[in-house]
């Protein structure tokens, strides 16, 4: 994850967004009412929005994280901004401060997940259940949210727990019950958790070391009730298949 760039593209993407009403304002504040100025006022705003909106676009997909608070800030403060500064000439000073503090937090929970995926504990999470949302969260046409139940075997040797994840994954790769992640736990909080790889292994955790253990241990899972038939079923084909 390419951090640095992520916080020039937030940067960027918090002074385009109001960059387009404080040019209209100082360019064009002293020319005659009657002077036809309408068109290139919304060019400038067409081009500052299209700009803002590509620059955010690349900030989520370079971070691969949900931005659905710097979707709806990115496409209605523009408007905010550009209609409110003829009589305002503050307010796009106001919605700076407020995309700025968006930014902020969201780069700070970037770098929190980068601290935990360095520095936390390592564990397997062996997908259990995948939660059927009432809606697909689509982002970027490229990645799609999914909240799924994690099986947590921590490389410490603490007892085996469920945690909940919730992450965003490509289009075509969303986990299937069965597929194992690679982990880190957070020391301080067990259930926060950030997976070290984009996809999930289709295989069981690594300290696994033959067909016969994996299977073992899928047959414990199911008679518990932590998998489903299907999902047993599913698990197991996997598991045989290689």
């Amino acid at each position: 994850m390419n951090k640095p760039l992520i916080a020039g593209l937030l940067t960027a993407w918090c002074v385009l967004l109001v960059a387009p009403a404080w040019i209209v304002y100082f360019v064009f504040r002293g020319i005659d009412a009657d002077t036809p100025i309408i068109g290139p006022i919304i060019a400038i705003w067409i081009v500052g929005y299209l700009l803002q909106l590509g620059v955010f676009i690349a900030a989520t997909r370079k971070a691969s994280r949900n931005g659905i608070g710097g979707w709806f800030l990115a496409s209605t403060m523009p408007f905010v901004a550009d209609w409110t500064v003829p009589v305002a000439p503050w307010s796009p000073a106001a919605v700076l401060i407020v995309v700025g503090a968006y930014a902020a937090w969201f780069y700070s929970r970037i770098e929190r997940s980068d601290e935990l995926q360095r520095n936390g504990i390592p564990a397997a999470g062996t997908v259990l259940e995948i939660e059927t949302p009432l809606m697909n969260t689509i982002i970027n046409d490229v990645y799609i949210r999914r909240t799924m139940m994690l099986r947590i075997e921590r490389s410490d040797g603490a007892a085996p727990y469920q945690a909940k994840y919730t992450g965003t994954f490509m289009l075509g790769e969303v986990p299937k019950p069965g597929d194992v992640f690679n982990v880190r736990i957070d020391p301080k909080d067990p259930h926060h958790l950030e997976t070290t790889d984009e996809t999930p292994k289709t295989s069981a955790p690594q300290n696994y070391s033959t067909v016969a253990e994996q299977l073992q241990q899928l047959d414990d899972m199911h008679r518990r009730g932590a998998l489903t038939d299907d999902e047993f079923t599913e698990a197991k084909r996997r598991i045989l298949r290689g």
